[in-house]
This record gives C-alpha cells, structure tokens and sequence, in this order.
C-alpha cells in the first residue's frame, strides 16, 4: 500500500487500564516503520457504556462479540479522517491457522486419541465424572469426543453445552453446524478438515464478517479484506496443514511469503487477539445494567434469572470471571429491549446512565 500511496493511514484502537488488550504501541512503531499517517482512539468504561445500546442496535442480532466495541470507535475514527474504505485482517487466521488455541488443541491431541481409543462404555462414562463446576469448553470437546468425533477448534460460539443448561429455561437448541462426511481419514486430517469447515461456513460469515461490516456501513466505512480475495482462499485453503502450523510456529506460509516485506519484529511477535476489557466494564456500571435488564420480566422467559444474579456478584466480587457469559447475556437483553420491546437506542441509553449516576451517588 505505501508503494501506492504516498502516505497511507493507518488506525488503532485501545482502552484504559487494560495493557494486555492495548497493541497502540506496537502500532505505532510500525507507523513509523512504514511511514503512515497514524491516529488512534482510546475506550474509556464510560465510552463503552455511552455506545452500549447503539452498538447493539448496530448488531441487528445480539451478536456477542467483544470486538464490536473497539471495531465501532475505530471505524469512526476513520470517518472522522476523511477514508472512506479501509483494509481489514479478517480471514488470516482462519486460513493460516493462526490462533494460539489451535496449536494448544492440536497438542492434546495425543491425550484425546488415547481416550478415543478406549472402549465405547468407558469412553461415555468418563464426561460423567468431570463435576459440574468444571464444565466448560473443554468438557464439551470431551463429551464430542467421546461420540467418537471432535469438534472443530473455536465451536461451540457463544456459552458451552452446560453452561447454556443452567442458565437458560427448557428448551431445543439446535447446532449451526453439522460436520460433512469424511472419509479414511486420520483423527487430525478430520479436525483440520472440520475446523476449516465450520471457520469458513459458519464463524467467518455469521461473526467476524458480520460484524465488520455492520461497524464500518455504521460510520459510511467501507472495509476490504484482501485475505478474503478468493483466488488466495483457493489456493491456501488446500494447503496440508504443516504449511500453516508447524512445531507449534502458527501462520508458516505466510510469514515465509512476506519475510522480506515485514519486518522480524512483527513477524515474530506473539499473537495479540483484538478485544475489549468486559471482564472490567462488567465490575463497574456496565454490571449494574445487566442486572437492572435481568430484573424485567421477558428476561425470565429465556433465562434462570436467580442463577444469572448470582454469576454478576461472583464476577464483581472477583470470586469467578464470569465475563462471556455475562457479556454475551447483556447483548441478547439489549437487543430484547431495542428490536423485540421497541424502545430506541438513545432512550436506552439516557436509562442506563441515568441509573448509573443514581448508583454511583
């Protein structure tokens, strides 16, 4: 791009107190690097809670993901400098294989194909032994496996098989995903297989593509994703996967195709995923909102609102980090209140921090 253009801008989002979010520095050396014409934004707890009740409004599903939050201010901000469209990362990681959770889950792998191997009776009974506070997103890759299959890296999206148990009345909830027929197949070709699968039928079009174009469309932005461009999907997405991750060395290809382009410090930096500090919000104010919306009525049609009461004060207490439960609870009440209640974003919005500053007094 600077080849292109005589100084490109670039943007940059971060937050207050929350450094392991905060990538603006390694943003702004390699501004400086390249020579850009950078900007950045900072999100404040008391921005994130203005912005509450649009972002959601924005969503037009209760979409849960903590990345619309930085991803709204940042696309402003380049509404703000006059660029109409912007180029975004989203696809790398999914096509390269660079999440760190990948390389953790392919490492238990040996551990997984041992219990795979056990007799089927054996291999049912063990899930039943995990007590319930444990059962998180690893019980819910134990139980699959169990069945006979994993599931793919990054699935479930939203809260875990026994956590949605608890927290939510009796009811059917079907998965977005089923896996396609494979066929002779090692246990890790099939994971790979499924993982990109799910990534690129499910997670990439119904999130993190949705999500980047609602934010950008809501500030007139246009955002590409030339990771996205379909002849380098086609030809990445075949790759076996020790082109992508080898010895625990994520995004190979890559980084072997670009090492004259970008520098070593960049190259070999640790991955930084993008975020938003909501286990803090969720001790302030943003807390106090999410157990005012729980008190309502048409909350209790979904959720085992006692139970959910509970997660808040263990959260703010600081006895649990409870914050994608939460996070994702507060988006779904949210949006009950702008799209299925009627009530308008700003009139939502004057409500919460009206009753914040009443706390707060």
């Amino acid at each position: 791009m600077r080849d292109q253009v005589t100084r490109p801008s670039t943007f940059s989002v971060g937050f207050d107190g929350a450094h392991a979010l905060d990538e603006r520095r390694e943003a702004r050396w390699v501004a400086r690097h390249f020579g850009t014409d950078h900007h950045e934004v900072t999100v404040s707890a008391e921005d994130a809670l203005q912005a509450l009740a649009a972002m959601v409004h924005h969503q037009d599903e209760p979409l849960a993901d903590p990345v619309c939050m930085p991803l709204g201010f940042v696309c402003e901000l380049a509404r703000q400098r006059d660029v109409p469209v912007v180029l975004a990362g989203e696809g790398a990681d999914e096509l390269f294989w660079g999440y760190p959770a990948y390389v953790r889950h392919l490492r238990r792998q040996r551990e997984l194909r041992a219990f795979q191997a056990l007799p089927a009776p054996a291999r049912r009974m063990l899930p039943r032994l995990v007590p319930a506070s444990r059962r998180g997103r690893g019980f819910d890759v134990l139980v699959e496996a169990a069945r006979g299959r994993q599931l793919p890296m990054h699935y479930p999206l939203g809260l875990p098989a026994s956590l949605r148990s608890s927290l939510l009345v009796p009811g059917s909830y079907d998965s977005p995903w089923t896996p396609a027929e494979t066929d002779g197949e090692t246990w890790t070709q099939t994971l790979a297989f499924d993982t990109q699968h799910y990534e690129f039928s499910v997670r990439l079009p119904e999130l993190l593509l949705m999500r980047i174009d609602r934010f950008s469309m809501a500030h007139s932005v246009e955002a590409r994703v030339p990771f996205l461009a379909p002849e380098l999907v086609d030809f990445a997405y075949r790759l076996p996967v020790e082109h992508k991750l080898d010895e625990g060395r994520t995004k190979v290809v890559l980084r072997r195709a670009l090492a004259d382009v970008v520098p070593e410090r960049v190259a070999n930096r640790a991955k930084q995923g993008f975020g938003a500090p909501i286990g803090n919000w969720l001790r302030g104010p943003m807390g106090q909102v999410l157990l005012e919306l729980l008190s309502a009525p048409a909350m209790r049609r979904y959720f085992r609102a006692e139970t959910l009461v509970g997660m808040v004060a263990d959260h703010q207490a600081g006895r649990a980090r409870n914050e994608w439960a939460l996070w994702t609870i507060l988006n779904f009440a949210l949006w009950h209140r702008v799209w299925i209640e009627g009530v308008p974003p700003d009139e939502l919005t004057d409500r919460m921090l009206r009753r914040c500053t009443v706390e707060a007094g």
